[in-house]
């Protein structure tokens, strides 16, 4: 019953990992064992379906420029399977051209943690891999609360331990002459 509740949610994979938790558990008869496998087939058929459709409409979407529209699209189809490859792709690229960095970043993390890459294109890793340096290259160096900050940058460095900003290549300490 809770892996059939689990399929009507849209949760398909948590559906199955039910699924399989009781036929490797549980002792069942033929009858039992017999529902358990009409089960899998449908919710195994039920997710084939929801990844395609939402696979479909990611790509549509984002085709057309409409990334909020391939976000959501992807997310529905993330949410029956939770480490499709494409989806994650195009929830990340979506979530970048929004300006979600978190949710681009932990897509990606989840693409390179989850998927298997030798199963997706060259050209959706390659771009993952340059987004994933982007988003990295861009997050804010984080500076010590106290300090005295930088004349040009405004980069918070600790009194008489740093004397040179790379960030504004100017002194922080004023030049003896």
């Amino acid at each position: 019953k809770k892996a059939d509740f689990l399929d009507k949610l849209g949760k398909q994979r948590e559906a199955l990992a039910v699924l399989s938790r009781i036929e490797r558990n549980i002792p069942l008869d033929g009858k039992q064992l017999e529902e358990c496998l009409l089960l899998d087939g449908r919710i195994t058929s039920n997710l084939a379906d929801a990844i395609q459709k939402s696979k479909e409409e990611a790509r549509r979407y984002f085709e057309d420029q409409n990334y909020q529209g391939a976000l959501v699209a992807a997310a529905k189809g993330l949410k029956a399977d939770p480490g499709n490859a494409s989806l994650l792709y195009y929830r990340a690229l979506s979530a970048a051209f929004l300006r979600q960095n978190d949710v681009a970043v932990e897509s990606i993390r989840a693409y390179l943690r989850d998927a298997n890459l030798l199963c997706s294109p060259t050209t959706e890793t390659d771009k993952i891999l340059e987004l994933y340096r982007l988003l990295l290259a861009r997050e804010p160096p984080r500076a010590e609360s106290g300090g005295v900050p930088n004349w040009i940058s405004g980069t918070r460095y600790p009194l008489a331990s740093v004397f040179y900003d790379p960030i504004s290549m100017s002194f922080n300490q004023p030049v003896a002459r």
